[in-house]
Parts: structure tokens; C-alpha cells; sequence
């Protein structure tokens, strides 16, 4: 029987904020505690002291490849660079991840808080935090119509549709299932000319990366509605101290 171990993973990085290297790295090191996978990092620019340290970090068993690409569409567009380079057949699992970095205004998803440094750490953890990277993985052996898997509470469902997408876009596929985003898309898609902080075209493709999971009959990875339904009651501005002492204690386990 496959193990976790066996399951051949890629990494997909969008490292635009060179600053929280550090904050995704322990991440990281836990997925390499699984076993070999290789590390595919896209940054706008240059920085050799980083990315020296970078490759200092892990052992010979992480193959690490960086790519200096346009940083249109935020991390959206890197991704289909990266997508379009890779043989898909050569890995399971692949992960979808980036430097969100800390919402200092109030914000909400599905009626959760993803302010501060939530949004990022929650994400990361659901899949590559220390106590949840092997159970994460080991549902995808267990369940083989499994597609996705990521933060259940940011899960965003689209209306009348099976189809739904990480708000966020820091996730786990399998990997084949993005054979069908190969080749499609240019970086001049991704040029923002509507005046808003980023194209109309990024925002439907965050969607379109959670919607061909159930369009190919596969599901999402199923959560807590208990969790969920505390995670809103907690999420109102009177209720906020007691959110951050249970997603630190609860979730993140701070």
C-alpha cells in the first residue's frame, strides 16, 4: 500500500513578499520531514543573498528551481508559468502556495475573519503544519475521488454549483487535475487595465483553480461545521479576543 512518504509532491511557491521567507519556511520543513519534493519559487526579482539561504535550508532530497517572473495577477500568473513548465505526470500531489501577507483592515470570508496574520497561517497549517501534513496527504490515499484539499472555513462555494475555491488560493491538488489549465494562459491575460487592484481575469481564474476539481468528479476535503459555526459567532468585532484565543489555541495551536 502507498504510503505518504511514496506520494511524489511539487511545490509551487509565489515568494513576492521577500521579507516573509521566514514565516513560510518552518512550513516547509515540515513537508520535508515526509519526504523529497521539489520546490518550485517564482519572485519579480533578484535577491541571490535569499535565495542562497533558501537553498541552504533543505537537504539534497528538495529540488529547488526559481523563476524571475512579471507579478501580474499576483500570485495567479506565476502559477500558470510554473504550471505550463511541469510534467504533471511525474507527481501526485502538488501545492499551491504564497506570501500572503497581514490584513490590517477587518475582513471576512464566509463570514469568518481572515484579518492580520490568520488568513495566511491558518491556510498553511491546514496543509503543512506540523501535526496535519502527513494526515493531509493520507487523505488522499484514503479517499481517491479526493481532488482538493485546504482551509475548510475559507472554502468558498459558488452558487446553483458543485464547484467551489479557496479563498485565498493556498491549497493541495492532485496534480493531474490540472492538465487541463496547461497551456492556456499568457501573461498579457493577466495585464490589469480595469483600475482596480487586480485584473478581472485574476479573480476568475482564483475561481476557475477550484472549479475543475468538481467539474472532473472530484470533491473538496470536507470540515468541521461545528468548527465553522464557532469560527463565525466568534468573528464579530464584540467577539474578536475570544476568536484569537481559539484559533491560537484551537487551530493554530499557539
Amino acid at each position: 500500500m502507498e504510503t505518504v512518504g511514496q506520494l511524489r509532491k511539487a511545490v509551487v511557491f509565489h515568494l513576492y513578499y521577500h521579507e516573509l521567507w521566514e514565516k513560510i519556511k518552518p512550513y516547509l520543513l515540515n513537508l520535508q520531514e515526509v519526504g523529497a519534493f521539489d520546490l518550485y519559487i517564482t519572485t519579480p526579482v533578484e535577491n541571490k543573498e535569499l535565495f542562497d539561504s533558501i537553498k541552504q535550508s533543505f537537504s539534497c532530497a528538495v529540488n529547488i528551481y526559481i523563476y524571475i517572473v512579471k507579478n501580474e495577477g499576483a500570485d495567479l500568473y506565476p502559477f500558470f508559468e510554473v504550471l505550463d513548465s511541469l510534467d504533471l505526470d511525474q507527481y501526485d500531489i502538488l501545492y499551491k502556495i504564497h506570501t500572503k501577507r497581514d490584513v490590517k483592515q477587518r475582513r471576512k470570508i464566509n463570514g469568518i475573519n481572515c484579518g492580520l496574520h490568520y488568513w495566511r497561517e491558518c491556510m498553511l497549517n491546514d496543509i503543512l503544519g506540523k501535526t496535519t501534513v502527513r494526515n493531509r496527504l493520507q487523505d488522499f490515499i484514503d479517499d481517491e475521488k479526493l481532488g482538493a484539499s485546504g482551509y475548510f472555513p475559507y472554502l468558498i462555494s459558488i452558487p446553483h454549483s458543485p464547484d467551489k475555491y479557496y479563498g485565498g488560493t493556498i491549497f493541495m491538488v492532485r496534480a493531474h487535475l490540472y492538465k487541463c489549465l496547461q497551456h492556456k494562459y499568457a501573461v498579457h491575460d493577466f495585464v490589469n487595465t480595469s483600475g482596480n487592484r487586480f485584473s478581472d481575469f485574476t479573480y476568475q481564474c482564483e475561481a476557475l483553480l477550484g472549479c475543475c476539481i468538481a467539474e472532473q468528479g472530484y470533491s473538496y476535503r470536507k470540515g468541521s461545521m461545528l468548527r465553522n459555526f464557532i469560527l463565525k459567532l466568534l468573528s464579530h468585532r464584540v467577539t474578536y479576543p475570544l476568536y484569537e484565543f481559539y484559533v491560537n489555541k484551537c487551530i493554530l495551536k499557539i
